[in-house]
């Protein structure tokens, strides 16, 4: 019944989506030209396309609503109204696939080439860190597991991102679809999670190579190209991400406390602070469950301070001795103790698991 009442739900943002590009489609061709005054009349192949490539993005929209640990003081932004038009027009906003602290995601379509694309659109505001810094990122750290740069534009009003479009949502939506906290099994088979958390971990060590902390690592900022279980996974937000010196520490807090190191609750950090993050997803998908969960914020975070973690209860005897070794290591509460990227990398378990049929 489950399973029925989420696909309904799915299908009603589909025919949301689907209704959405018919409405534009009738409004262009009444008009016949744009909103530049050039002719730009959608043909059925153009409709029939953007209703095909919509079946994946609109998945995203039901994991916009999981806020886990998110401070108070830094709640989704609260701009909902779609802008006229981006890149004077060249794109056509179709709908909104994922939303954050400071930033709309939408489905775009390029009108020339027709090809599906990502728009984020940051509104103006002086809270947020510059959003010039994400796309000088995106620019620079070229890697298969970071989702490509494809057009950028600064304005007065706001900044808008056009990249690469990956139709298989992301790590947290594929958690709680596989029983993220309401299951004792582990959510993938160890070579499935090896192969996700290599590409996580590449992606950090791509990142600080190149002298940028991600800070927000989460599974919500990684998504699968497609839905297959041996999907590319590529790293898609890079808002919170700054750039480091060695031996350098950070005071500013990310919002979601269950993947934030100790040290990162004691605003004293470095790029350590990444490794831990992956850890925690790791965890999460060996384990079923966060690996630090309480009632209230305080709780948590004294939780996650201290450092114990449960690998005894369901499902960890079943885990290997050599998983449990990685994530001991990973969420080492003292820093300077905890594995690098580098070593994450080249442990046993991750060389062994990774090689072997992700689907197994």
């Amino acid at each position: 019944m489950k399973q029925t009442q989420k696909s309904g739900r799915d299908q009603q943002r589909l025919t949301y989506g689907m209704d959405l590009i018919e409405k534009k489609m009738k409004q262009t061709q009444k008009s016949g030209r744009d909103q530049q005054g050039r002719k730009y009349v959608m043909d059925l192949e153009f409709f029939e396309f953007s209703k095909k490539k919509l079946d994946g993005p609109m998945k995203r929209l039901s994991s916009m609503d999981l806020e886990f640990g998110r401070n108070k003081d830094e709640k989704l932004i609260i701009h909902s109204q779609k802008p006229e038009k981006v890149f004077d027009g060249k794109y056509l906003l179709v709908c909104e696939i994922g939303r954050g602290a400071f930033g709309i995601v939408y489905y775009c379509i390029d009108k020339n080439t027709k090809r599906a694309f990502a728009c984020k659109y940051i509104p103006k505001n002086p809270k947020h860190p510059s959003a010039v810094h994400e796309i000088s990122v995106m620019a620079n750290i070229r890697h298969p597991n970071v989702v490509s740069l494809k057009d950028s534009r600064v304005d007065e009003k706001s900044t808008q991102i056009v990249m690469e479009l990956c139709q298989g949502g992301d790590l947290l939506n594929r958690m709680g679809d596989r029983g993220l906290s309401v299951t004792c099994k582990s959510l993938f088979s160890e070579p499935i999670a090896a192969h996700i958390l290599k590409s996580i971990v590449e992606v950090v060590k791509e990142f600080h190579e190149h002298g940028v902390m991600l800070r927000d690592l989460n599974p919500r900022n990684f998504v699968f190209v497609d839905n297959r279980d041996n999907s590319a996974l590529k790293a898609i937000d890079f808002g919170l991400s700054i750039d480091f010196k060695p031996g350098q520490r950070f005071s500013y807090r990310p919002a979601c406390t269950h993947f934030l190191a100790p040290e990162v609750l004691r605003q004293n950090y470095g790029p350590e602070a990444d490794i831990w993050s992956a850890g925690v997803i790791l965890y999460m998908m060996l384990g079923g469950r966060f690996p630090f969960f309480a009632k209230d914020a305080k709780s948590l975070e004294a939780q996650i301070k201290y450092g114990f973690v449960d690998r005894i209860t369901n499902p960890w005897p079943r885990v290997s001795d050599s998983a449990k070794n990685l994530v001991r290591n990973m969420l080492e509460v003292d820093a300077s103790k905890r594995f690098t990227a580098e070593q994450v990398l080249n442990h046993p378990w991750l060389l062994v698991n990774a090689k072997k049929n992700p689907t197994s």
